[in-house]
Order: structure tokens, then sequence, then C-alpha cells
């Protein structure tokens, strides 16, 4: 047995040691486990972020791969909508269409050109941001004191426009002639490979031998019809390019004088 003078030394010694292997513990293990389990997190971080990343550029590719497949609608739009409407060529397309059907135009306006609203589409129904979503995961930087990611392609928040900048002009046609020519001249205009316009209305009525003559037209035989042809033509993303820059052309005069006497002319009742 122990002698109980040593007693308390013995048991002082022994507290010792372990107050030592305490400090010990978080002095110098403790640190080393939590150091650990801090590198087994972001190491399970990184694997979780990199499968993510993974995942997320298969299904881009898949998504590029898609896109490869999809037509290319540059030549219609260029069609129905280009950047630039020739006048000129539209009055071309109008007699061409009045010549080879039969049909008289008695009536052609255009209106003053205005802006298009365009389809406005919700945020989640926008394919853009389904792809925008897949680089919302960037790879994890362990530099100290590195920034926070921020993806370069970020998704909107918020409804717009499918299309911006698209612009309609009205124009109206009224023709007239027999049932069949009126149509053959419908049919002219709107020739899928060339349409004048986009039609949105076509009013006919019956035109009558006793029906009032209309100026620069042939007066009417009976079942004959007249036909209003109403749309537009559209612009997008119109261009202020300027396509003549030459020099206007000196005017001519059918005489020496602007009040020289055409022939065929009834003359004026005034000097």
């Amino acid at each position: 047995m122990m002698n109980s003078r040593y007693a308390p030394v013995v048991a002082l010694g022994a507290l010792g040691v372990i107050v030592v292997l305490v400090l010990g513990w978080f002095l110098a293990v403790s640190p080393k486990l939590g150091e650990a389990s801090e590198i087994r997190s972001r190491a399970e971080a990184i694997d979780g972020n990199t499968v993510l990343i993974e995942a997320a550029s298969g299904q881009l590719d898949a998504l590029q791969v898609a896109l490869n497949e999809v037509p290319d609608f540059t030549p219609a739009i260029e069609l129905n909508a280009p950047s630039a409407r020739s006048v000129t060529a539209l009055r071309q397309r109008v007699s061409e269409a009045e010549e080879s059907s039969g049909a008289q135009v008695y009536v052609w306006s255009g209106g003053a050109a205005s802006a298009i609203d365009g389809i406005v589409a919700e945020p989640e129904t926008l394919a853009s941001n389904s792809v925008a979503g897949l680089f919302a995961k960037g790879p994890i930087d362990l530099a100290e004191g590195a920034a926070q990611f921020a993806p370069v392609v970020k998704a909107t928040t918020v409804a717009g426009p499918v299309v911006e900048r698209l612009y309609g002009v009205p124009i109206s046609i009224t023709v007239t002639g027999t049932p069949e020519e009126v149509f053959d001249f419908l049919t002219a205009v709107t020739d899928a490979e060339d349409p004048v316009m986009q039609f949105a209305t076509v009013e006919y009525a019956s035109r009558q031998s006793d029906s009032p003559a209309l100026p620069g037209v042939d007066d009417a035989e009976d079942g004959d019809v007249i036909a209003t042809l109403e749309g537009f033509t559209y612009v997008l993303n119109p261009s202020n390019e300027v396509l003549d820059e030459d020099a206007l052309a000196p005017a001519t005069l059918p005489g020496t004088s602007p009040f020289e006497e055409i022939e065929g002319s009834s003359g004026s009742s005034g000097d």
C-alpha cells in the first residue's frame, strides 16, 4: 500500500498528466482533426461540383446538337420582314400582277409605319433561361480571398417581347374585274416566294353594268366584282442607310416652256 504521505503527490502528478494530455488534444490533435474534416468537406464539395459541371456540360453539348438541327429561318425573315423595303419594287409587283391577271387597280394606298408589339414571353418559358441555368454553378476556387463565382450568363427574371423593332406599314389595294381576274390578281400578290404583303382582310362586292363609273377603270359589266385587299408589309430592325446618294437629275420639260400646250389637250380656260 502506498504511503499516505506520497498519495497527494501521486494524485497531483496524475492530474498533471491528464491536463497535459487534454491540452495536447486541444492544441495539437483537435485542430488537425478539424482541418482534416474541413478538407474532407471541401473535397466532397469539389467532387459534387465537378459532377454538376460535367452534367451541365453534357446538357450543353446536347443543346448544341439540337441547335444545329434547327432550320435556318433567315431567308424567311428576310423575305417577310427585311430591314428595308423598296417602294418601287412593290409598285412593280402590283403592276405585274395587274397586267398578268387582267384585273384593274382602282386604288392603292399605304399608311405610316407603326411599331408592332411583340409577343411577350414569361421568363420560365424561355429556352435561353434553361441554358443560363446551366451556368449558375461554377468551379470552386480554393485560393484564399478568392471572389465569389459570378456566372457570365444570367437568366432574365422579367417578361419581355420575343421580337423588338418590328414595324408594319399598312397597305390597301382595291381592284376591279371579273371574279377570275380578281382571284388571279390576289394569287399573284400573295405568291409565297415573294409576297407583296401579309393580307389581313379581303372584301368583295359585286359590280353590275349599271354600277357607278369609277375613274381610271373600265365600266362594269354584269358579274364583275370589286375587291379591297388590306394588310401590312413588315420591316425588322430597319436600316437608316441611304441607298441613293447620286445627285438629282435635271428636270425635263415637254417643250421649251412648262406652260406650252400639250398636243391633244383641250387647253386652259385662262391665260
